[in-house]
């Protein structure tokens, strides 16, 4: 079926109906959810990345995919079952829009498994959707019809009109695949009325695209006309690309069969420009198996076998087995109108292979069976419910019989309280009486009292004096520390001169010195090249050994300076271009090419990051680790690099056999200018550039202390 795609929409729409009362935000709304995710507690982020996900899947779902991933990152923060649902749920239909079906089926079954486990009736359906579309999509059709009708059982318990619409839709594709097209139309129209009480275009649209296709199949190509025309004039008011690139590729079809190629062709275009735009690889997929077809009746055979061969390479990339039969059945055909019959008869054994594996009469004896399961099902739980009732009622008839019983107690015990209450109303006069003596005994204690009011009442006066005092001193006391802050802001202001100042110096040393020092380093080498005198010469090599040292700290702390400074990036990092650079850059260095040095880049580091900062990271550890590993004495010498990621972080792993670090400089080694640096007659900045960077970058680095005696350096960053 050509308009298999719209399958998925209505599935995930669904989805966004169920938890998220059907979103449709603009950009501007969507750019103040995206704000509002940066300062909310994690507790209130799930549901704003659930509507940013719903709103960027059709349209953007690259995206979508980093939302996804940040709502996976906080459900496992979180621990909340119903959390991890959603994001599983979100997760697995972000990969259905990008084409992995198998990746959508595994995490709509965990979604399933979660959302069951707490009893939740809206994800239990909206996750039986995605494993139905997914099994669909890769050809378990038996499968896919159980699960879309255990979801529609799940919508029509809880009365959603929304979810019941796009759930018939679904059964109703499974339907067609069959060919039963009337049943089909069935479940379509039944969609059609529940979206026209909502007056929801969207559903509306979906069930017309579906209503055309199967007519299309039938050869009824008016009627299929009509169906796609109508589905196109709605999508105009609706901003999805993808909803009106299937009504073109409809109409594109229906062209072709009635004989116009050229309008066919147009629309096609129309079509495959829209599938490129959002990177849909089914929809692309099936745009140029169709064009293909078009060229083939145009006799361009070598055009038709272009845009078949890129066909089955979408079809490849989504996964979808029904976009690879009707290519090899395709190739089939332009092999046979080429007269290459060997070829023909290659691809007509492997569409038959493949359509046998699809599809067979035991299957759809077995779809009809699993259809009479869910309706027995269904019986089953309506008994279950009447006998429910039943019991309830019965319930509540003995407890009618006890109110009853309660009641005529309840009357007999008012009778005797009525006697015993007249029984104490005449102890109660007599007690008036006792009452009326005791309150002249009190009018004597009230006199007292006054008196001793009084004598509080001064008391008062001198706590208000005192308070008065307290008040004057508190006053003081501000005006000081009003003082002492004024001071500090401007101890402040003075200390980020000074740091400017600071700058300021480091880059124009850095301009200023480097061409003396350049000269000196072209001095020192002609004078090793002209003179003879070995002890001038040990003199010169000095020289230019000193130069070359001042001229790489005026570098060092040049990158200080520009890392203090910086901006810090978020864009997605390739480790492994980086590390091809840097080992690029110091392959000059002496004793580079005594060294194995070896990288390992796990596939799973995918990270979003500053890729200036990481590069310095990189050269600075590589270099400290190649300029130690000189000094060893060590055979088979060896730097090993490894990145790895971890839940949401990324670890960076640094070892080599060096000459180690001594127990006394481990405090100093990421210091400025550190005594285990001088004593080595290094610069001593590169750990503490490798510091700065890592803290920029909101991570931790550590030595590691290893059995084998090696030098282990571990970066963690967030």
């Amino acid at each position: 079926m050509k308009q298999l795609f719209i399958v998925g929409i209505f599935c995930f729409s669904f989805l966004s109906n169920s938890l998220a009362q059907n979103i449709n935000l603009d950009k501007k709304e969507i750019d103040s959810l995206k704000k509002r995710l940066s300062y909310v507690p994690d507790t209130e982020k799930m549901p704003l990345l659930q509507d940013i996900i719903i709103n960027l899947w059709l349209n953007h779902p690259d995206t979508a995919m980093v939302y996804a991933k940040k709502a996976m990152a906080l459900a496992e923060r979180l621990q909340d079952t119903r959390s991890r649902a959603i994001a599983n749920r979100m997760y697995g239909a972000v990969h259905y829009y990008v084409g992995r079906y198998d990746t959508a089926a595994k995490y709509g079954y965990r979604a399933y498994q979660l959302s069951k486990s707490i009893n939740d009736i809206n994800l239990m359906a909206a996750s039986l959707n995605n494993m139905g579309l997914a099994s669909y999509y890769l050809g378990s059709y038996s499968a896919a019809l159980e699960n879309l009708l255990h979801a529609l059982h799940y919508v029509q318990q809880t009365k959603q009109e929304y979810g019941t619409a796009l759930t018939l839709n679904n059964i109703g594709l499974v339907y067609a695949k069959l060919k039963n097209y009337t049943k089909a139309r069935e479940y379509f129209n039944r969609s059609v009325e529940f979206a026209e009480r909502r007056k929801d275009k969207n559903v509306i649209l979906y069930a017309y695209n579906n209503i055309a296709s199967t007519y299309f199949d039938e050869n009824d190509f008016p009627k299929a006309q009509n169906y796609y025309e109508q589905a196109l004039e709605i999508s105009k008011s609706i901003d999805n690309v993808s909803w009106r690139a299937d009504s073109y590729l409809g109409l594109a079809e229906v062209q072709s069969s009635l004989g116009k190629p050229k309008e066919a062709s147009a629309l096609l275009r129309k079509a495959l420009a829209l599938k490129t735009q959002i990177d849909e690889r089914d929809g692309i997929s099936d745009c140029y198996h169709n064009l293909a077809k078009a060229k083939a009746k145009e006799n361009q055979l070598d055009s038709a076998f272009m845009y078949v061969k890129l066909s089955l390479i979408m079809a490849r990339q989504s996964g979808s087995t029904e976009e690879r039969l009707k290519n090899y059945g395709l190739l089939k055909d332009l092999y046979t109108q080429k007269k290459k019959y060997d070829s023909a008869l290659f691809f007509q054994s492997k569409y038959l292979a493949l359509r046998d594996s699809l599809f067979n009469e035991t299957m759809a004896r077995t779809l009809g069976d699993i259809q009479l399961k869910i309706q027995e099902e269904e019986s089953q739980q309506q008994l279950a419910d009447k006998d429910t009732e039943i019991q309830r009622k019965t319930t509540q008839t003995y407890l009618l019989i006890g109110g009853i019983f309660l009641m005529v107690t309840f009357l007999l015990i008012v009778f005797r309280f009525y006697k015993i209450q007249k029984r104490l109303t005449i102890d109660l006069e007599r007690k008036n009486i006792e009452t009326l003596n005791q309150k002249e005994e009190i009018n004597t204690q009230k006199e007292a009292l006054s008196l001793s009011n009084q004598e509080l009442e001064k008391a008062q006066l001198q706590i208000n004096e005192q308070n008065y005092q307290l008040s004057k001193l508190n006053e003081q006391l501000l005006s000081t520390v009003d003082i002492r802050t004024k001071e500090l802001e401007e101890a402040n202001k003075e200390i980020k001169v000074v740091s400017l100042e600071l700058d300021n110096f480091i880059y124009k040393s850095s301009h200023d010195i480097k061409a003396p020092l350049a000269r000196l380093i072209g001095i020192c080498h002609l004078a090793l090249l002209d003179v003879k005198d070995e002890q001038s010469r040990a003199y010169f090599r000095l020289l230019d050994q000193t130069a070359h040292l001042l001229n790489d700290i005026f570098n060092k702390l040049k990158t200080v300076s520009e890392i203090n400074s910086r901006t810090v990036e978020r864009v997605p990092v390739d480790f492994n271009t980086i590390l091809k650079n840097v080992q690029r850059h110091l392959k000059s260095m002496e004793g580079f090419d005594s060294i194995k040095i070896s990288t390992e880049v796990s596939a799973s580091a995918e990270y979003y990051s500053d890729p200036g900062l990481l590069e310095i990271i990189f050269h600075n550890m590589l270099e400290n680790s190649i300029r130690f590993q000189k000094k060893s004495n060590t055979e088979n010498k060896f730097i090993q690099i490894k990145v790895a990621g971890k839940a949401a972080s990324v670890v960076l792993s640094f070892i080599d056999n060096g000459i180690g670090i001594k127990q006394a400089d481990v405090d100093h080694i990421f210091k400025m200018f550190s005594q285990a640096a001088l004593e080595h007659q290094t610069v001593g900045l590169g750990l503490y550039i490798v510091k700065q960077c890592v803290t920029k970058l909101n991570g931790n680095i550590n030595l590691v202390r290893s059995n084998q005696r090696n030098t282990e350096f571990e970066i963690v960053l967030a």
